[in-house]
């Protein structure tokens, strides 16, 4: 249950900052980046783990779109974060 509530953050936090990246919104609230901070650094230690499930890598790949996005964000910690991912 709580990988499941992790993955579920993580796949949100990624399309809420993809969203307000991607309408060129407002993307450097201090609570949106320490979000968003918190969800990559969480998915880049989980899916490098040995032990990952093939649900979860599959879960994620659901959101290889709003990493796409975020490549480009504004704030050079996130970007480098998503294209280290």
């Amino acid at each position: 249950l709580l990988l499941l509530r992790m993955i579920q953050f993580i796949g949100a936090t990624l399309k809420r900052g993809a969203m307000t990246a991607g309408s060129g919104g407002e993307e450097d609230g201090v609570m949106a980046t320490q979000s968003l901070n918190m969800a990559l650094s969480i998915l880049s230690l989980h899916l490098t783990q040995a032990d990952v499930s093939v649900a979860d890598w599959e879960k994620m790949q659901e959101h290889v779109s709003d990493l796409q996005v975020l490549s480009c964000h504004s704030d050079i910690r996130i970007s480098r974060l998503v294209c280290w991912t």
